[in-house]
């Protein structure tokens, strides 16, 4: 880390340790064990004040001679081109981690307030974002194609119901939105129930208020994460 302080200036470096104890429940003294790394490049930080607001998460698990997890935050510059922003080695994707990631990202990366953060259902995830102050402003958008593998996953695989979901999802317009889904009420009405019973502002444009801009899935952030598979 030193190294890396040194030859980029202004890069962020948060490690979290634990205390070391003997199987008495004592502690061992000037012994230290890993627990935590969260750091984000200095371009990074400064680069994301010209992206959109919107930051995509996600978690891969470390399959080497270390195990654990890697989260990654990734952003979207103007040309809708991906945009590595912030990582952390966590010990899992559990609520205490997530948690974790999203405070080190407000602290040491975001400069503003009108964040957005698209991501699956992960319940670490959803237990994370419970937790955001109301002074963050933050907001928390669903990856649609991960909630269509969930409407799949209770269904089964229906393509046309999916690519009708799909195009209801990403639909500006109200009326656009009505028509796709009167045609999947009329084929599919279990799943229509099911999907109209989510919360729409998390899965649909039309009701979104903007606060996605126009980002409908992870997928930025998960090219990043299959970069890091294996490690």
């Amino acid at each position: 880390m030193g190294a890396m302080e040194e030859s980029n200036p202004g890069t962020v470096f948060v490690p979290v340790y634990n205390n070391v104890y003997t199987e008495d429940q004592v502690r061992v003294q000037d012994k230290l064990m890993f627990h935590r790394l969260f750091w984000a490049f200095k371009p990074c930080i400064d680069g994301f004040g010209f992206c959109i607001p919107v930051i995509q998460v996600d978690g891969t698990f470390l399959t080497g001679k270390y195990k654990g997890c890697l989260l990654i935050a990734t952003g979207v510059d103007g040309n809708r081109r991906i945009f590595p922003l912030a990582f952390a080695l966590v010990e899992g994707e559990n609520s205490l981690s997530w948690a974790w990631f999203f405070d080190q990202l407000h602290e040491h990366v975001t400069q503003r307030e009108d964040i957005t953060i698209i991501s699956d259902r992960h319940a670490g995830i959803r237990n994370a974002v419970g937790g955001f102050p109301d002074e963050w402003g933050w907001r928390w958008r669903w990856c649609i194609r991960h909630w269509l593998a969930n409407f799949q996953h209770k269904f089964g695989k229906k393509k046309d119901i999916k690519n009708l979901l799909w195009n209801a999802a990403v639909a500006h317009q109200p009326k656009k939105y009505e028509e796709k889904m009167k045609t999947i009420r009329h084929t599919h009405r279990a799943g229509a129930v099911w999907a109209e019973g989510q919360e729409l502002p998390m899965w649909t444009f039309h009701m979104d208020n903007g606060a996605r801009w126009g980002i409908a899935t992870t997928n930025h952030g998960e090219s990043i994460n299959n970069v890091y598979k294996g490690l």
